[in-house]
């Protein structure tokens, strides 16, 4: 009788080894799904702060500058466009929880109507500290978000 006991416990200590395997693979897999989710996001956020602190510099430069009118409409138009900020924000929408999407595009619509402030206003508007501190209001609130998204 003894003789089917050393089979089987050797049977049940390759399929223990299996399972095993198969478990510790499984969550080699959802960390590495985990941590290239995470580094997905971080440099989709990277990259939308970046634009967006380039593109506020470069419609703030056209605020300043002496062109006509009729030339800063376009002028503007052109610094809300260069940086891509747009096609960034989309990926933003398709990484990032739901807070985030909102926060990113309360600030992209501000500076978005900031083209329409910038192409109309004089080279110092009285308000300008005003509309400055409203889009910094809406770009620490997501800094925040992102913060805590990140774990940082």
């Amino acid at each position: 009788m003894a003789d089917w006991i050393a089979p089987v416990c050797a049977l049940l200590g390759v399929a223990l080894g299996i399972f095993a395997a198969r478990l510790g693979d499984q969550r080699r897999r959802q960390w590495e799904a985990h941590r290239s989710a995470f580094e997905a996001r971080f440099h989709a956020y990277v990259e939308f702060l970046t634009a967006l602190e380039s593109t506020a510099h470069d419609l703030l430069d056209v605020l300043r500058s002496t062109e006509p009118p009729e030339r800063r409409r376009s002028a503007a138009q052109n610094a809300f466009t260069a940086h891509g900020l747009g096609a960034i924000r989309q990926r933003i929408h398709v990484l990032a929880p739901p807070g985030i999407i909102d926060a990113a595009d309360a600030v992209f619509r501000a500076l978005r109507v900031s083209i329409e402030y910038v192409a109309t206003m004089p080279a110092d508007p009285p308000d300008l500290q005003q509309q400055k501190d409203h889009l910094g209001h809406l770009r620490d609130r997501l800094h925040q978000l992102i913060r805590q998204d990140l774990g940082t």
